[in-house]
């Protein structure tokens, strides 16, 4: 058997670029995740510090949740990213589970006067897909013993 030397030092190169990208992309999703975290804190202080104390404000709500599911997003890249450099795969279930997590952070903030019907209909029907991609993912992972994304075969991770 004859080895391509050229072809394998490509691959090495692609490897090692891909290893590059993604752990740039991982030190840049921390500088957000550390950057918003304050961000959420002084919303949180404000809110909570102003009279009457210990009430937000129903306007507020939503941008609080917003920047909780940004945080969340963004260590869900995380930890996708991390997951890719360690064994080189990208989790289905992981991405829609990130599509999830945008969609119900984009129909939490969403102001419905400001759209029009057809597409708050889009958005719903985005949310309907992606649910129904998630069960079937889910169910297939199950009829073929595979694991979730944190590795347990069922919800309560038994």
């Amino acid at each position: 058997m004859r080895i391509n030397w050229e072809s394998f030092a490509g691959t090495m190169r692609e490897q090692g670029i891909r290893r590059i990208v993604a752990v740039f992309l991982i030190i840049m999703l921390s500088l957000v995740i550390l950057s918003a975290v304050p961000s959420l804190v002084l919303v949180f202080r404000e809110e909570l510090l102003a009279e009457p104390r210990w009430v937000m404000d129903s306007h507020k709500i939503p941008i609080v949740l917003d920047l909780v599911l940004w945080i969340l997003i963004a260590i869900e890249l995380m930890d996708s990213i991390r997951i890719y450099i360690a064994r080189h795969i990208l989790h289905l279930e992981t991405v829609i589970s990130l599509a999830m997590i945008a969609l119900a952070r984009k129909v939490i903030t969403l102001k419905l006067s400001d759209y029009e019907p057809v597409t708050v209909l889009g958005v719903a029907a985005l949310v309907v897909a992606i649910a129904f991609a998630y069960y079937f993912v889910r169910r297939s992972h199950k009829e073929h013993g595979m694991q979730g994304i944190h590795g347990f075969d069922d919800e309560d991770g038994e």
